[in-house]
């Protein structure tokens, strides 16, 4: 998908962008995604030195990786824990 669409990849790059450096990023990215290779998502800890957590789910492809149960429990993880940060100070 890079070749064919670089502006996507160009947006969403988080190696290239400003980003505060106590963001933690939070990728859920299927297997089986035949529109953006894995590997793109896999290498970014790598780029940067920003808190990272990867969650890859199998058998949902692009589109459907929203309806995983694993999707959902991780966001909730998340903005639990954000959630908790801000309250913490």
């Amino acid at each position: 998908m890079r070749d064919s669409v670089p502006h996507v990849y160009d947006r969403f790059d988080t190696a290239t962008l400003e980003l505060p450096p106590d963001l933690r990023l939070t990728y859920i990215h299927d297997r089986a995604d035949s529109l953006a290779d894995i590997g793109e998502v896999r290498a970014l800890p790598i780029a940067h030195e920003h808190p990272f957590l990867l969650t890859e789910t199998t058998g949902f492809g692009h589109s459907r990786v929203l309806s995983a149960d694993l999707t959902l429990d991780t966001v909730l993880a998340a903005l639990e824990s954000e959630s908790l940060t801000e309250l913490r100070g």
